[in-house]
């Protein structure tokens, strides 16, 4: 079953990558509402009587600080479903490989759950093309959403060609 390990590395590097990545934006969006609450205390922070200049001044402060809060709710965001995608593929390749074990009397329930992982890995592929398409229609070349595109692919195909032929056995 070395096919089973070589697919389980084959996903689960990158995937786990991408989890560390989501973990990090998690942080960097938490750590960006916290900036965010400390300028909007000290935006609003007053010792007397608020004339026009310090009021203006409360107001752009208070005005960044909501900026900073968004900010840091769209880092969540993105990181939240990059730690999602990155642990859907990571958790189904590993719960597939221990399934296997060592004999080849569980190669159904391995196959099956490596075709929920390739399905999970394939689910930003049309938006990355869609993105890259936008972009040749607007006269930009964006290389980078082609590029991550035909990396799952390749990846799956690889991954796919391993699970699913006879491959497995050797």
């Amino acid at each position: 079953m070395k096919r089973a390990n070589h697919t389980l590395l084959l996903l689960g590097i990158p995937a786990a990558i991408v989890l560390v990545l989501g973990i990090v934006a998690l942080v960097s969006g938490s750590l960006l509402l916290d900036t965010a609450g400390s300028m909007w205390s000290e935006a609003t922070e007053t010792t007397g009587p608020v004339g026009d200049v310090e009021g203006y001044a409360m107001l752009i402060g208070m005005a960044g600080a909501g900026f900073s809060g968004l900010a840091g709710l769209a880092v969540q965001l993105v990181g939240a479903i990059l730690a999602l995608y990155g642990g859907g593929v990571l958790l189904f390749s590993a719960i597939a490989r221990a399934v296997l074990g060592r004999g080849a009397q569980r190669l159904l329930p391995y196959r099956i759950l490596m075709g929920i992982a390739y399905f999970i890995a394939l689910i930003p592929v049309p938006e990355l093309l869609k993105i890259f398409g936008r972009a040749l229609g607007e006269g930009a070349f964006q290389p980078v959403p082609l590029a991550g595109a035909v990396l799952v692919c390749v990846l799956v195909v690889l991954g796919a060609r391993n699970t699913y032929t006879d491959r497995i056995y050797s």
